[in-house]
């Protein structure tokens, strides 16, 4: 239940009760249904279905705090996913981003005060980009030599190498 000064800031702002997660999320997915890409819309709605209404969605959304928030993640990290591969960081900091917009919306349409709960996203670690060392360039190129007819292609990647241009 809200306390009474609570109920008393909201009607100060014009603000109704604090709905529940379930509720926040229906209005957000009303409200983009229309506007949004269906395929953000459909990731949006399906880490809410499986992983969020499940653990949260009774709750009023300013009851929300960082502790809930870590125990979605965690169920999330810790349970299989489909064709039973582990949860990633990369899911996980998705999955966090929905929930942050949702509330920021609620946030910003008046339908809750504030952000219940602050999070901070894992950082994921970029695969190296691979590169060609120098005593290796002579090889490489013998060995585009030998396997191309095109000397377009030679003269291009002789190019590339000897002006350092990155591509793959």
């Amino acid at each position: 239940t809200l306390f009474p000064y609570t109920t008393l800031f909201r009607s100060e702002l014009n603000i109704g009760p604090s709905p529940t997660v379930s509720i926040l999320f229906t209005e957000w997915l009303y409200s983009h249904d229309k506007t949004s890409a269906i395929s953000h819309t459909s990731r949006v709605k399906r880490d809410f279905v499986l992983h969020i209404l499940p653990i949260i969605g009774d709750l009023y959304s300013d009851q929300i705090n960082s502790s809930y928030v870590t125990l979605i993640e965690n169920t999330f990290i810790n349970n299989i996913g489909p064709n039973n591969k582990a949860r990633t960081t990369v899911g996980s900091n998705a999955l966090l981003r929905h929930l942050r917009l949702v509330f920021r919306w609620g946030v910003y349409q008046r339908l809750i005060h504030e952000m219940p709960f602050k999070i901070k996203l894992h950082p994921i670690q970029r695969k190296p980009k691979t590169f060609l060392p120098k005593d290796k360039i002579e090889s490489f190129l013998k060995h585009i030599d030998s396997h191309t007819r095109n000397i377009h292609v030679r003269v291009a990647v002789r190019m590339m190498v000897y002006l350092g241009l990155r591509e793959s």
